[in-house]
């Protein structure tokens, strides 16, 4: 399983996996298991779940960007 740097933030890893999902070879299902750390979710769930995260990472670096200019 992927494991969260060092002194890596929780959301820095959110992103990193959900970013590289596809690099990784992660199945919709393996990266839900990796973000919620159980295997709980069908692939079809899991991949509605992916998408929802992305949207919300994707926000929330603009929001981000925008508070350090």
């Amino acid at each position: 399983m992927l494991e969260r740097g060092k002194n890596e933030s929780l959301l820095a890893y959110f992103r990193r996996v959900t970013e590289n999902r596809k690099e990784l070879d992660l199945d919709y299902s393996e990266w839900a298991e990796i973000i919620l750390g159980e295997e709980k979710y069908s692939s079809d769930n899991a991949r509605k779940a992916y998408y929802a995260v992305k949207r919300m990472l994707e926000e929330l670096e603009k929001i981000g960007s925008s508070n350090n200019s």
